[in-house]
């Protein structure tokens, strides 16, 4: 719906929306499986010509059924070609996607085999001011976020049992996280490198062989939100194009810093995407692996593998599954499959 007015007024309105439909079904589920019903809508518009708008709301459609997440509700304004900007550069700030890793360059948000971003830093989305842009084939970013405004707190029943948990504002807003990227970004065949920086205050995850459910969603990973501590990450992301085949792959090193001392955080990432038929069926191969250095915890490995099958160019049909790398030797270990049908309009 376009609109016409005097310069500088508001054009170029697009509305659209996303219905992500998905269920998930974790072997150590104790109620049953999980549905995920996510309805978006979301504007964007230009205010004159150099400032653009996008806000998304999210539909809950049952409080039962959905599951928002870190993943969802992102309003942000972005600034381009201000006179005091370089070339290629622009600002952003609201609450949005950091863009750290491998993470900012695949099909993250919309794909139910994450990333390892979640589980090293233990954060996607946060309120932050963002610089970035390119310069010729090198893009780089730059931001602050705003870090946890809140930790859990146990509510205690009048027998002395745990009833539920409250949500807590944190009283130290402590060290707000710091996030960096440069990378390549070559068309055609060439590999593209990128280089992660990370540094700041957030909820810790610990190395875990099921599923955790809710607002966090992690496979092999459990976050803490009863607690923030200082963390820094420094990562390598690797992206190589050919053919039919696309690999992606990625190194984590860090350190968690506690009361108790300090931890070192390692984790690897790869996958391969091949398409059966170009545009219409895929297949999605993955294994990742974290360690959270914590004396008396295992690393955590999981291998996933998904077939997608496109409807048209924003609607497709998804079927997954993720295992804990020990039951592929023959162990007894959590997995987790499920569906998503996907549709953007």
């Amino acid at each position: 719906m376009p609109s016409t007015g005097a310069a500088g007024g508001i054009g170029n309105i697009v509305i659209g929306g996303t219905l992500d439909y998905r269920v998930l079904v974790p072997s150590d589920m104790k109620a049953g499986m999980y549905e995920i019903h996510v309805n978006e809508l979301f504007i964007t518009t230009n205010i004159g010509d150099h400032i653009a708008i996008l806000a998304e709301q999210l539909l809950l459609t049952s409080e039962l059924g959905t599951t928002a997440g870190q993943d969802h509700g992102f309003v942000y304004a972005t600034f381009s070609e201000l006179p005091f900007l370089g070339k290629g550069m622009a600002i952003r700030f609201g609450r949005m996607r950091l863009r750290y890793g491998i993470d900012a360059k695949l099909d993250a948000p919309a794909n139910p085999l994450r990333t390892p971003e979640y589980r090293t830093l233990g954060v996607v989305s946060d309120r932050a001011l963002e610089l970035g842009g390119f310069y010729g084939s090198i893009e780089y970013v730059a931001a602050i976020a705003m870090g946890p405004d809140f930790v859990l707190a146990d509510a205690v029943g009048v027998t002395g049992a745990v009833i539920g948990t409250l949500k807590v504002p944190t009283k130290d807003p402590g060290f707000h996280p710091l996030y960096a990227r440069v990378g390549t970004d070559f068309q055609g065949t060439r590999p593209n490198i990128g280089l992660s920086g990370f540094y700041g205050d957030s909820y810790p995850v610990v190395a875990a062989a099921g599923f955790q459910p809710g607002d966090a969603m992690l496979f092999g990973g459990f976050l803490d939100q009863h607690r923030v501590i200082r963390k820094s990450r420094v990562s390598v992301d690797l992206r190589w194009s050919w053919n039919k085949l696309k690999l992606a792959g990625e190194y984590t090193i860090g350190r968690d810093r506690e009361n108790t001392g300090h931890t070192t955080v390692q984790a690897y990432y790869g996958r391969a995407d091949y398409a059966l038929r170009p545009q219409k069926m895929t297949i999605q191969l993955q294994y990742d692996r974290f360690d959270d250095g914590r004396m008396g915890s295992r690393a955590v490995g999981a291998a996933g593998a998904a077939f997608t099958y496109n409807i048209n160019d924003s609607s497709w049909l998804r079927a997954f599954v993720q295992v804990n790398e020990r039951l592929l030797v023959g162990e007894d270990a959590p997995w987790l499959a499920g569906t998503q049908l996907l549709m953007a309009f």
